[in-house]
């Protein structure tokens, strides 16, 4: 079913998670990575100061340094930002919808940490 809001003119396909076959995206993912020198090679330069989702937690965490993370672009909406300087606890809880899914789906692709600048940055930070 194809999927087209008015307001942004942004259109897409609504999945059940259900009928997602994890398995072809982790062969075509592997694949990638053993035939793509560029996708198999992670950077060595450390990246200081990078905040990431923890998906097993939800809780936003210093980025464990060599893992592999996703970076999530989307449209952050009419909702109220959560920004992580004053943000205890799980974000399980009180993410969006998109960030809920976008951390299941992460876990089932093998990838513990998203980057989401929504929460990733701090909002209350004037730099």
């Amino acid at each position: 079913m194809m999927v087209d809001s008015k307001s942004t003119g942004i259109s897409g396909r609504d999945y059940s998670i259900d009928k997602v076959d994890f398995g072809i995206i982790n062969r075509l993912l592997s694949y990638c990575q053993e035939h793509h020198k560029l996708c198999a090679t992670r950077s060595t330069i450390p990246i200081v100061d990078l905040q990431v989702i923890d998906c097993h937690s939800g809780h936003i965490i210093p980025f464990p340094g060599n893992a592999a993370y996703v970076a999530v672009n989307y449209v952050w909406g009419a909702t109220e930002c959560t920004s992580n300087s004053n943000s205890n606890g799980s974000l399980w809880s009180r993410a969006p919808k998109t960030i809920m899914d976008t951390m299941t789906l992460a876990l089932q692709l093998g990838i513990s940490h998203i980057w989401v600048d929504r929460y990733c940055i701090p909002q209350d930070d004037e730099d």
